[in-house]
């Protein structure tokens, strides 16, 4: 099945993809027949689902809305009948999940499955249509309205299941690409080596079989879109079976873009714009502008006004030389909450400020810049108004 699809390069999707594929003429032998399904398949659904869902970003997360679709007649026409895969929050959902397989190595059968699963009414059960194979494999879901250079973590709970002596698992893991990116229509579902875009986050392999396995990739998004895969490496045809089941993602960007203020990291390239307006006795807007899109923050605190030197009244018996203390106190950095949608003009409000006070302060920003997120820093002080 090598040159089964047609090869063509990487492509980055930014919005929802909904992968089609032309029919492509088979010039290998036929494709072996299925196994058995190991449930009765349901038949496609087309009214609403009940929408079983925790998650903000995933449709389908547990995979038990009970709605699933077959693979060919939705993204992949050239690929064989029979493989049910699950939908999204409703039927022809199109943030559904879809099945990929490497280039080279054996095509995918997939089913529902409702004995062995982790949690909820279903798991997703995989394996070789081959009976003696190896399988290189997983789902993926494209992910819309993330935020750029916020952090994502996707999890997945996996299951290796082989039965025969020679069933042998390579690796599972889960991973995310930052930027959205999609199969390429010309060969989905097959992938080929150079397709994975560099910026791809894979999380680290489990190896542990006969039991779910949670499996956590970490990354942060370098678009509005991305998208979260599963992988499984395998040996042993159809008689060693994979389950996917029940996945998640969420935001866990750390609360502070500085790890220590007191010494900044980060260039000031990409801001511009500075400004420290509307300011009165307690309060003061800090305003810039970022070279793109940014999440931000502001990190203030105040500058103590140094005690005035005392002089002596009388007449100096003794001169007794005793090393500078300075009474000038340093306060800690308070800071503003990290903003959670990214945005070039950047507008944060301080309140509760003393009087007559001089603030030392520093704006942070991180976007995206090529392909990877940076951290923008600026310093500045200013004053606030009399009583």
């Amino acid at each position: 099945m090598k040159n089964l699809f047609k090869q063509s390069g990487p492509k980055l999707i930014s919005t929802i993809v909904v992968v089609i594929v032309a029919a492509i003429p088979l010039t290998t032998a036929p494709l072996p027949t299925y196994a058995q399904h190991d449930i009765p398949l349901p038949e496609p659904v087309t009214g609403a689902a009940t929408i079983v869902t925790a998650d903000p970003w995933l449709h389908n997360p547990y995979f038990d809305n009970d709605i699933w679709y077959e693979f060919h007649l939705r993204h992949a026409p050239s690929y064989p009948k029979g493989v049910w895969l699950p939908d999204g929050n409703w039927y022809g959902d199109p943030q559904d999940w879809r099945l990929w397989f490497q280039d080279g190595t054996s095509l995918v059968d997939c089913d529902p499955h409702s004995t062995d699963k982790h949690s909820g009414s279903h798991s997703v059960q995989c394996r070789a249509i081959d009976p003696s194979a190896h399988i290189v494999t997983g789902l993926y879901q494209i992910v819309p309205n993330v935020v750029p250079c916020r952090t994502y973590q996707f999890q997945m709970y996996s299951k290796s299941r082989p039965k025969e002596s020679n069933d042998l698992l390579n690796g599972l893991r889960v991973g995310i690409a930052p930027t959205g990116w999609g199969l390429d229509p010309d060969h989905a579902p097959g992938v080929h080596d150079g397709d994975w875009p560099a910026t791809m986050a894979w999380g680290a392999y489990r190896y542990e079989t006969g039991a779910y396995l949670p499996l956590v990739a970490t990354a942060e998004a370098l678009n509005t879109t991305i998208t979260v895969f599963s992988y499984a490496d395998a040996v042993g045809g159809n008689s060693h079976k994979i389950h996917w089941d029940t996945t998640s993602l969420q935001d866990v960007t750390p609360a502070e873009l500085l790890s220590d203020p007191d010494n900044p990291s980060g260039s000031s390239s990409g801001i511009s714009g500075l400004t420290v307006d509307n300011i009165t006795t307690t309060s003061a807007r800090v305003r810039w502008n970022t070279s793109s899109e940014a999440i931000s923050q502001v990190y203030y605190r105040f500058i103590p006004t140094p005690s005035p030197p005392v002089t002596p009244t009388g007449t100096l018996l003794y001169a007794v030389y005793l090393p500078f203390i300075s009474n000038q106190q340093r306060h800690s950095w308070n800071h503003t909450t990290l903003t959670d949608s990214a945005q070039t003009y950047h507008s944060v409000q301080l309140t509760d400020l003393l009087p007559g006070s001089t603030y030392a302060y520093i704006v942070a920003a991180r976007g995206v810049s090529g392909s990877a997120c940076v951290t923008w820093v600026k310093e500045g002080t200013f004053t606030t108004r009399e009583n």
